[in-house]
């Protein structure tokens, strides 16, 4: 026992704090960076697939297609929108977590 209280005591006085603490820093940069640049992307598809909703309901409104078509159209654009918005929401709680740590 005496032994490996020796042992970990002799490992604690090598370890570098400021060495580990610039790792972990480094390592919170990286996957900011990571979900900042995930979050755009979700945001630029959004805006894209908004676009193509806009233009659907104007074509409905116009008379250009049916009640029917603007529905069977609409909705695979908003289940995406959908998926794309909790994404978001995801992303932003891990960039929260990381922030608080």
């Amino acid at each position: 026992m005496t032994k490996f209280i020796e042992d970990v005591k002799k490992q604690t006085e090598e370890l570098d704090i400021e060495e580990l603490n610039k790792k972990v820093q480094i390592e919170v940069q990286k996957q900011t960076k990571s979900l900042n640049g995930n979050i755009n992307d979700l945001l630029i598809e959004k805006e894209s697939i908004t676009k193509r909703l806009t233009t659907l309901y104007e074509d409905r409104y116009n008379d250009i297609i049916t009640a029917n078509t603007y529905k069977e159209l609409a909705k695979p654009f908003e289940e995406k929108l959908k998926h794309i918005n909790q994404s978001i929401d995801e992303n932003q709680m891990k960039q929260m977590k990381l922030s608080q740590s």
